[in-house]
């Protein structure tokens, strides 16, 4: 599953689908799958419904690979 972010410093924010509610591009179930695979890897967190924070450029870039 691609999901398109932007980056705000260290914080990515999922940008495609979600800014429209009435007819979302990804589910909660999509971005709690991904929150859990976070958690799973130690790779980030989630900080809120469509934003992921990390701790350095390494994380974010396997967040990416997998995600993006």
């Amino acid at each position: 599953m691609a999901i398109k972010f932007v980056r705000e410093k260290m914080t990515l924010r999922v940008v495609d689908g979600l800014a429209n509610y009435s007819n979302p591009g990804y589910t909660q179930n999509a971005l709690d799958k991904i929150g859990q695979w976070c958690y799973e890897n130690r790779c980030g967190r989630r900080t809120s419904y469509d934003m992921f924070k990390f701790r350095n450029e390494k994380d974010m870039t396997a967040f990416l690979l997998k995600w993006g």
